[in-house]
């Protein structure tokens, strides 16, 4: 049945999490409740499209593994961290929910959800502030703190440091600009750290194929690197069942050292 429309009104509810379930129905219920900071819907059965409305604390919204349809209101996407905001994860099926701006697409029933978005549930109820909680639950320093001590076991920590350095554009990438929300507990953070490191220690950025910038370089039957997806679906790679690395191949693309 549908979330019913008496919860709507509730202006101190922080946390709406009511994924994998048998819910049904449109989303309407979302126009009341204006102090939503984390929305988790996935993996149910709603139906119509999604709601605009201005979520002013707004930090998770997952959609995905649903039937709605139409296009994700741009009322959101001015609100991702890319463009000033503090909206970290925004998910959608965008086969058929337009969204050009969403941090993951989902073409399939989606996955558990990532360990960050109960770090954040764990925060919100111990009363920090909404607007200071980052990726992971987190606040940004306590997961650069966290990485670090965790990727120091991998990498010289000078060299993590180091922004100039391979292993520092590693770390600043998982920091700010990779998609995929790497926790210090996730367990494919070392691996997804490894792979970036290799991109930048080969010039990377200087690759004829599958670099990062859609606008350098074509990316035929692969994955960009850095693109925010399991890394043993980038260009080359091929993992084992467990998931570690098993292939790296990348011929022919001007990979240098």
């Amino acid at each position: 049945g549908p979330i019913p429309k008496e919860l709507g009104g509730s202006d101190r509810l922080v946390v709406l999490d009511v994924k994998e379930n048998y819910l049904s129905g449109d989303l309407s219920v979302l126009d009341d409740l204006p102090g939503l900071a984390l929305i988790q819907l996935q993996d149910n059965a709603f139906t119509g499209i999604i709601p605009d409305v201005d979520l002013t604390n707004l930090l998770v919204l997952q959609t995905h593994g649903n039937e709605l349809s139409g296009s994700m209101p741009q009322t959101y996407c001015g609100k991702l961290e890319s463009n000033g905001g503090s909206l970290k994860s925004l998910t959608a099926d965008c086969a058929e929910v337009e969204c050009d701006c969403c941090t993951q697409c989902f073409t399939n029933p989606p996955s558990q959800a990532p360990s960050s978005v109960s770090l954040l549930v764990s925060n919100l109820d111990s009363g920090v502030d909404p607007t200071e909680i980052q990726c992971c639950g987190m606040t940004a320093k306590e997961r650069e703190e966290n990485l670090q001590n965790v990727l120091k076991d991998v990498s010289d920590i000078n060299l993590i440091s180091d922004s100039f350095s391979p292993q520092g554009k590693a770390f600043n990438w998982l920091l700010y600009e990779d998609g995929v929300c790497m926790c210090p507990n996730d367990s494919s953070l070392v691996q997804r750290y490894v792979m970036a490191v290799f991109y930048f220690s080969t010039n990377g950025d200087s690759w004829t194929s599958c670099s990062a910038d859609p606008e350098e370089t074509d990316c035929e039957g692969g994955v960009r690197y850095l693109s925010p997806v399991d890394v043993c679906t980038w260009k080359g790679s091929q993992c084992k069942r467990s998931g570690s690395m098993k292939i790296i191949e990348l011929e022919s693309m001007n990979v240098t050292g």
